[in-house]
């Protein structure tokens, strides 16, 4: 499928990528968060709340450059090794709308599959979401933004739909 995985250290880190320090695989990620996933949209405006589903999928996009790095106060950058993919996504809120398809990327902090966290937007999308999977909470947080940093809901997810 020609999908993106990289293993990566970030910037201000010595050393290189050491695969057998990693306690999980591509696979165990996938199992993790891939699928569709229901919950509740609640829009921060007070509109009605509704039904949601969130597909997260893989994709052979390019994760590129997603952040920067800036030092404040003297502190040296910490080191945390951290995996990510590139990925897909559907949102479909049940209030008559058109599903919005995003694309963007999961990245796992660390060594082992304790959290997940996931960042989806497309250019001319209504809006983007960002949700965090932990392993012993499940999906912790989700919203919706307007992609210039206004927060227009909150979101839950709470099962799998098989």
């Amino acid at each position: 499928m020609g999908l993106l995985f990289s293993v990566s250290l970030s910037v201000g880190c010595g050393g290189g990528d050491d695969e057998e320090d990693y306690r999980y695989e591509r696979a165990d990620i996938e199992t993790a968060v891939f699928g569709t996933w229901r919950g509740s949209w609640e829009p921060v405006d007070g509109s009605e709340s509704t039904a949601f589903e969130l597909e997260i999928r893989a994709s052979d996009g390019d994760l590129g450059s997603m952040c920067g790095n800036r030092t404040l106060g003297g502190l040296r950058p910490q080191c945390v090794a951290t995996s990510s993919m590139a990925v897909s996504g559907t949102v479909s809120l049940r209030d008559g709308s058109e599903p919005v398809e995003l694309d963007g990327g999961i990245t796992v902090p660390g060594l082992t599959l304790s959290e997940v966290w996931v960042s989806l937007t497309r250019d001319g999308a209504p809006f983007g979401v960002v949700a965090d999977w932990t392993e012993a909470e499940g999906w912790s947080f989700c919203r919706a933004d307007d992609g210039n940093g206004g927060i227009i809901a909150g979101c839950t997810l709470t099962e799998r739909v098989p």
